[in-house]
């Protein structure tokens, strides 16, 4: 009897010696594997916030070097943002109080540099960001290129111009920096080494893109939907939108990338809804035919991005997210990293 318990047991060992044997290969197999995130889209879609938060969740936030240079550009941008504002209202042909027209005129002319950050000229951008004029000229935004984020920085000029500001994990992800050239960041997730890419969006950047598709585990195609009613920065002729989705089709139906998994990141989520309910969106899609709400709206605008990867051979994952919102995108994240290590283990004939 005490023979055969113990013969039991032994059989029971070599089989929890053999599955954890197994689990130690799988997990060595998987951790040898480097997972390239390929983050390509539009520009503006929101890519470069995706790194920024790729740097907040999984390294050590940003550095001291990082901070002063983000400060800098955050001071010199509300200036841009301003002088941007009031060709608005001229262009619009408002009005702005009395007092406010000669603030204006000198403030066109001051340069787009970190010293035009004066206390003179945050007296005169506080002023001007009040003037009723300034604020049409803001809602009328679609009309001329203004970034997004420049609501948040103007409410902001305060504190910003204190003289011990330090910019918060907020501002940065809300500052916006057009990427020109490649922008990495390496880190491990349970040991797993990740490498993240972002190549510029721009037209003048999109000649790169073929040169990192080598090695790709995933692509992340970014969207902006809020952008249904704007227009390029570079042409302010075509269609944002119409833009992101044709440059959707062609670059995840390239013979490199046919076959990889694909995650299209429908952003800015938070200003198509606002958005939605002010602009109609069938004036920029006449194919549209439902009610301009943001249910039937965002389904539409998938099913428009999900056929245009019509290759079979791969899943293409659909997630809605805010890009400044660390919390959804910690969310998106852990999503693509259980996907991930799916597909790793399938090919390596674990499942």
């Amino acid at each position: 009897m005490g023979n055969k318990n113990l013969k039991k047991k032994r059989k029971e060992e070599i089989a929890r010696n053999e599955l954890v044997e197994q689990e130690l290969k799988k997990s060595d197999l998987v951790q040898k594997q480097q997972v390239k995130l390929l983050i390509l889209g539009a520009g503006d879609s929101g890519k470069s916030t995706l790194l920024k938060q790729m740097q907040i969740l999984y390294k050590d936030g940003f550095s001291k070097e990082d901070k002063q240079l983000y400060r800098n550009v955050i001071r010199t941008n509300i200036i841009t943002y301003i002088k941007i504002l009031l060709k608005g209202v001229q262009m619009l042909d408002l009005k702005l109080h009395k007092s406010n027209e000669k603030i204006a005129e000198d403030f066109l002319n001051l340069p787009d540099i970190i010293d035009s950050f004066t206390p003179n000229s945050i007296l005169a951008s506080k002023q001007l960001w009040n003037d009723p004029a300034m604020k049409m000229s803001f809602e009328k935004r679609a009309q001329f290129q203004l970034a997004d984020s420049a609501g948040y920085f103007l409410d902001n000029i305060d504190r910003i111009a204190s003289e011990n500001y330090k910019p918060s994990d907020q501002d940065i992800l809300n500052c916006r920096i057009s990427t020109t050239g490649v922008k990495v960041v390496e880190f491990l997730v349970n040991n797993q080494p990740w490498k993240v890419v972002d190549v510029g969006g721009q037209r003048s950047e999109r000649k790169k893109w073929i040169h990192h598709f080598d090695d790709t585990t995933l692509l992340i195609y970014v969207v902006a939907v809020n952008e249904y009613d704007q227009k390029l920065f570079e042409d302010n002729t075509t269609n944002r939108l119409h833009e992101s989705l044709k440059l959707f089709e062609t670059t995840a139906n390239n013979q490199f990338l046919s076959n990889k998994n694909c995650v299209i990141l429908f952003n800015k989520t938070d200003l198509f809804k606002d958005k939605i309910q002010k602009v109609n969106f069938n004036k920029c899609f006449e194919d549209f035919k439902g009610s301009n709400n943001y249910e039937e709206v965002i389904k539409f605008i998938k099913t428009l991005f999900v056929k245009a990867g019509k290759n079979t051979k791969r899943s293409i994952f659909v997630h809605y997210s805010c890009a400044t919102n660390t919390n959804e995108i910690r969310f998106v994240f852990d999503a693509v990293q259980s996907t991930i290590l799916e597909n790793i283990l399938k090919e390596q004939g674990f499942m």
